[in-house]
């Protein structure tokens, strides 16, 4: 039996998950502030906006505990797989 969960429009035609980029920020900023905690690094620059994009999902965990972080880091896997 095979079973098609609400995440089906995630998959492209070959069946393999592409992530937007939303939800990789999401994932990003809960791994630095399960690695590393609160951000507490300056704001990258106007030629670096990949960088801006990353410190900005990281620094708006804002005070999250590291623990925080990995149970909601699971918790987002959880929804996609």
């Amino acid at each position: 039996m095979v079973v098609i969960s609400s995440n089906a429009s995630h998959a492209n035609r070959s069946g393999s998950f592409q992530p937007s980029n939303e939800l990789m920020l999401k994932f990003y900023s809960y791994y630095k502030q399960a690695t590393l905690g609160p951000c507490n690094t300056p704001r990258p620059g106007f030629w670096d906006p990949i960088g801006k994009y990353k410190w900005d999902a990281w620094n708006s965990l804002g005070d999250m505990t590291k623990e925080e972080a990995m149970i909601a880091y699971v918790e987002e896997m959880k929804k996609v797989g």
